[in-house]
């Protein structure tokens, strides 16, 4: 379960090699190096965000799952961290999927896949996703047939 940096330059990943318990690591990519503990207590499926100023992941929580941030910064050929912290809980746990939540662009948004009994605990009035393919190809038709 590891995650690049959008410049390539980090991997961040998950590991439990001596405990049951995840947590969340991050080394210098290609050159390696020694891993640096990200998360506090536990950890998993961490991603970057987009513009790569926080690295986000999963950790449990009394109520299901935590969402949680670090902060970033490169500084030469160092990376700065952050303290974590907790951006929202969720009443659930994900599945142990690379898939199963991103981080918009600017990080200030999550899409997140919900399983039935959680989903309509969160947004019972929300039945159904739409999802549209080839869009600009249908409005250039649309246009064009005016």
């Amino acid at each position: 379960m590891g995650a690049f940096s959008p410049d390539g330059r980090w991997m961040a990943c998950a590991s439990g090699d001596s405990d049951p318990t995840t947590e969340v690591f991050v080394r210098a990519y290609p050159d390696g190096g020694s891993l640096r503990q990200i998360s506090e207590g536990a950890g998993f499926l961490p991603k970057w965000t987009k513009g790569g100023r926080e690295l986000v992941y999963g950790a449990p929580s009394p109520i299901g799952m935590a969402m949680m941030a670090v902060g970033v910064a490169v500084e030469g050929p160092a990376l700065v961290l952050g303290k974590p912290h907790q951006l929202f809980e969720l009443p659930f746990t994900l599945l142990a999927s690379a898939t199963s939540f991103d981080a918009a662009a600017d990080g200030n948004r999550f899409a997140v896949i919900l399983s039935s009994p959680a989903a309509q605990a969160i947004a019972p009035k929300r039945l159904h996703v739409t999802v549209v393919l080839n869009f600009f190809d249908d409005i250039r038709r649309a246009i064009e047939g005016k």
